[in-house]
């Protein structure tokens, strides 16, 4: 007898879909940056400005008595102004007639598919956003064919002059408080609280509130200074910790870095970056920050979704933001960029 076919998976007909109910991503929503900066008012104008001022520097000499002065004072001396463009983020998006009426996507009906997309765009929104304001972007005017830009808080953090509205010199970060010629295997305590020396020099204050954004590379090497030490050949241990028997084992994470001249505190980001890609090995090396109170993020329009008007069967609306990054002072950022 010849025996009857069987029924296997590959020739059923009519199979009904076996779809998961949500998409996954795995890209986190948090956005470090922005959500630690004060928020300023509203900007004005495209340029922003500001006035910046120092004290003078300390002096001994006696005054005579009952002698009339002779050296008077100008009070605004030093006195400078910095300047700040805003910029413009923006994302277009257009959805088919047939994606918001009949199409079902996994855990989206088509009732709130534009809903569930104008999410997604707002994080992408969002993340460049804080990709510029961690970058070294410089300021950039608009001319018809470029667009406005603001300054990246790694661009803020340099002891030269930029290249559009330039910091006066007598405000640029000392050269001091900036790190970028050790290599950042060769990094000790000693890195850390030169750096911070420097910053106590301007401000004289070593209680200071410190946020450090760092990249993963820079955050693993601060983790390694908690157990070890650099020596001509490789790490060595030179600490030991006994602790109470547990289920959890501390591999030196770092959250503050207490040094004699303040302290910093580690907001570990993924967004910091170099010439706009925060995944490259330069980028994740990077660190830079101060007190968070010195900066401030001034948003004209708060990211949003503005919906565009119908031409077709699709439905389109526009993401976007306008802001600007605000460093009150710079000579109280604080920099690492190691080159290997």
């Amino acid at each position: 007898n010849t025996p009857m076919p069987a029924l296997v998976e590959r020739d059923v007909v009519a199979k009904v879909q076996d779809l998961s109910n949500q998409f996954d991503n795995a890209k986190s929503f948090a956005f470090p940056f922005m959500s630690r900066v004060p928020k300023g008012s509203a900007p004005k104008q495209a340029k922003l400005t500001y006035a910046v001022e120092k004290y003078d520097a300390a002096d001994t000499s006696g005054a005579i008595d009952e002698a009339e002065p002779s050296n008077f004072e100008n009070p605004s001396a030093g006195d400078a102004e910095l300047d700040v463009r805003i910029q413009i983020w923006e994302k277009a998006v257009s959805i088919g007639g047939l994606a918001t009426t009949t199409t079902h996507q996994a855990g989206i009906t088509p009732r709130n598919v534009v809903a569930k997309k104008i999410a997604k765009k707002l994080i992408e929104l969002k993340r460049n956003c804080e990709v510029t304001l961690l970058s070294d972007n410089e300021s950039q005017l608009e001319t018809g064919n470029v667009g406005n830009k603001t300054r990246g808080l790694v661009k803020w953090a340099s002891a030269t002059a930029q290249s559009h509205y330039p910091v006066s010199a007598s405000y640029l970060t000392p050269a001091a408080s900036i790190d970028s010629s050790t290599a950042i295997a060769d990094y000790t305590d000693a890195t850390i609280t030169a750096v911070m020396e420097s910053q106590f020099g301007e401000t004289g204050n070593e209680s200071e509130e410190n946020v450090l954004f760092c990249g993963s590379t820079f955050k693993r090497n601060m983790d390694r200074l908690t157990f070890s030490t650099r020596d001509v050949s490789s790490r060595t241990m030179v600490r030991r910790f006994n602790t109470a028997p547990s289920s959890t084992v501390n591999l030196g994470a770092v959250k503050v870095l207490e040094t004699g001249f303040g302290d910093i505190e580690l907001a570990l980001s993924q967004h910091i970056n170099a010439s706009g890609d925060p995944t490259t090995a330069a980028s994740k090396r990077l660190a830079v920050g101060g007190p968070i109170d010195n900066m401030e993020l001034r948003w004209s329009d708060a990211p949003n979704m503005i919906p565009l008007g119908k031409t077709s069967r699709s439905t389109r609306f526009i993401v976007t933001a306008t802001g600007a990054l605000c460093v009150m002072n710079p000579l109280k950022l604080i920099k690492f960029a190691p080159g290997s």
